[in-house]
């Protein structure tokens, strides 16, 4: 019956979070029958039903570096994570990540922010991800950030859903108008193995408040389906 304290490890990337470097400091290795490591935090309220026979190791302290093709030099820290019989478990949550002058998405290095990152393991499961934000598509005003969601998940591989939330009366200088976005309007944001490429597909309607020609001011329209992509 014994426990180790302090014990370090090489970083590692998980089968189900590809991409994400984990470097842990301050592991405690659990092999004793009398008590659980100092400090330690289950998964969840029912995980541990062995009590002090519960066996494996704690990670006390990490940090999380983010794959290059989501957001280079980015690195978080998480607490509270235990690999044991039934594989890695933990949560790794930040409310703010990066701001939209740090974010870059795709080669067109469309601006983009993250904030409340929650990624949840339980028994090796990718059980929860997701995070939020706000992106800036090339044709909006350059201060105008529309909102979005994204969901982490793995089936065979680790996907991004990204769900934009429609805003009232966007700006498109480029067209000189401005344009009520419907609730279709999505992104789609493709893996391209090296790198991520976002496109938006716009759906809503556009008021043009210039006059065009002498006799255009104040003209509706409707668009469905148009992608913006490389700009």
């Amino acid at each position: 019956n014994f426990i180790i304290e302090n014990l370090s490890l090489t970083p590692f990337e998980l089968v189900k979070l590809p991409g994400f470097e984990f470097t842990v400091t301050g592991i405690s290795y659990d092999h004793s029958d009398l008590a659980n490591p100092q400090g330690i935090v289950f998964p969840s309220q029912n995980y541990n039903t062995e009590g002090n026979l519960w066996k494996g190791f704690f990670f006390k302290n990490l940090s999380v570096k983010f794959p290059a093709k989501l957001q280079a030099n980015t690195t978080i820290s998480a607490t509270n994570m235990l690999f044991d019989g039934k594989g890695f478990s933990g949560t790794i949550s930040a409310p703010n990540v990066f701001g939209p002058d740090k974010g870059e998405m795709g080669s067109r290095k469309w601006p983009f922010s993250m904030q409340n990152l929650l990624i949840r393991f339980e028994a090796n499961d990718l059980k929860e991800g997701k995070f939020d934000g706000k992106i800036r598509i090339p044709i909006s005003k350059e201060d105008y950030y529309l909102n979005y969601m994204a969901n982490i998940s793995y089936v065979n591989e680790l996907k991004y859903q990204f769900v934009i939330m429609p805003a009232q009366n966007v700006e498109f200088p480029a067209f000189i108008a401005k344009a009520n976005l419907s609730p279709e309007t999505h992104i789609v944001v493709e893996d391209m193995g090296n790198g991520f490429e976002a496109s938006f597909h716009l759906f809503g309607s556009i008021t043009l408040d210039t006059k065009l020609g002498g006799n255009l001011n104040g003209y509706d329209m409707s668009f469905q389906g148009i992608t913006v992509q490389n700009l």
